[in-house]
This record gives C-alpha cells, structure tokens and sequence, in this order.
C-alpha cells in the first residue's frame, strides 16, 4: 500500500509556471497570500521569509522552495532590501515566444534567476498534509542523494522555462507536477519527525 500516492492522487490536482523573473540587485517581491506556491532559483542567492515577521533564510542556486498553502511571503535580494507587491512585479511581464513569460526587476547588481510556479489542490484535498506539513518547506541543493532526482527535475524545467519548442507549455506543466511531488518525498526523506512514519507505509 503507498499511502503517499492515495494521499496525492486526492489532493493534488496540476502545476504551473506562472513566470521566470530576471532579476538584478537590488530587487524584493512580496508575495499574497494565495494557494499553494513554489519559487527554485536557477543561478544567483536570495533570501525569503513569511510575512509580516517570518524568518529570514537564504536561497542557494538549485535551491527549492514551497509554500504549501501559499502563505504571504517576501522575496529579496538582500535581508534589508525593499521589496514590491507581485501585482507591480507582474506589470513588467513580457509573454513573448518563450514557454514561460519573463520579467526583469531590480538595479544593475548582480543576477539571480528565480522561476516562480503555483500548485492547484482539489477543493479540501490538502486536509491530509496540512497538519504535518511546516508553512514553508526549503528543500536544499546540496541535500546529496535524496535530491539527485529534483535537480534533475529542475534542470528540465529551468531549460523548457527558456524554450520556443512545441509543447513546452505542456511539459512545463508536467514538470511542475513532478516537482510538486518530488519535493514532498525529498522532506518526508530528510524529515525525522516520527509522526509522518504512516505517509511511509508501503
């Protein structure tokens, strides 16, 4: 029995790329609180945080992140730096002949990637998860071994984030999925809270 595939196969409905945002130093983004978000860092480090008064931690290059039930959450490039509502940030959207539309945000300092995606649940699908999962899961780049598979997820779909080709829209959508359900084995793996042993139940 693989209670975590019941558990998703209820919950979980499709994923997007909502933008790929091209960003110079210095440069912030606050994000409203809305359903389930995602944000991976393809070049360049960056710090997040909940909002109003999370803690702040850094963002690596391969990183990713998940809000699960799309908690208000800040994104910057320096902890003191101000950040603009993702309304602003969105104005600056280009859709262009890419799969996924690209912004450009802040000064002439220094570049960081950042591609930011949404996840859609199934009305009350997420009752399962949300006692046990954290408002925000960081997922690390260098995680060794139980992350070999998420950065090849996310290689993937930082190349078809940039691509013209046929069907990219869709492959960036099924990407997505994977990495929605990738991210959660990769915490449940590294997390050894014992109350999550039944989700491992096989």
């Amino acid at each position: 029995m693989d209670v975590l595939a019941d558990v998703l196969n209820e919950m979980y409905l499709s994923g997007d790329v909502v933008a790929r945002f091209d960003l110079t130093a210095p440069w912030g983004v606050t994000m409203p609180k809305r359903g389930g978000v995602f944000h991976a860092t393809d070049y360049g480090e960056c710090w997040a945080r909940l909002t109003p008064d999370g803690e702040l931690f850094e963002v690596s290059p391969g990183d990713l992140v998940i809000f699960p039930e799309g908690a208000s959450h800040e994104m910057v490039n320096e902890p003191d730096s101000l950040s603009i509502p993702l309304e602003e940030a969105l104005c600056g959207i280009e859709e262009g002949s890419l799969a996924c539309p690209v912004g450009d945000i802040g000064g002439s300092g220094p570049k960081t990637r950042l591609v930011c995606g949404v996840f859609h649940f199934r009305e009350g699908g997420f009752h399962a998860l949300r006692p046990i999962l954290p408002p925000v899961l960081h997922i690390r780049a260098d995680g060794g071994e139980n992350t070999q598979w998420l950065q090849m997820i996310l290689k993937r779909r930082s190349d078809e984030s940039g691509s013209t080709a046929p069907g990219a829209n869709t492959a960036l959508s099924r990407l997505t999925d994977l990495l929605f359900i990738e991210g959660i084995r990769v915490w449940l793996e590294s997390e050894a809270t014992t109350g999550l042993s039944w989700l491992r139940l096989e």
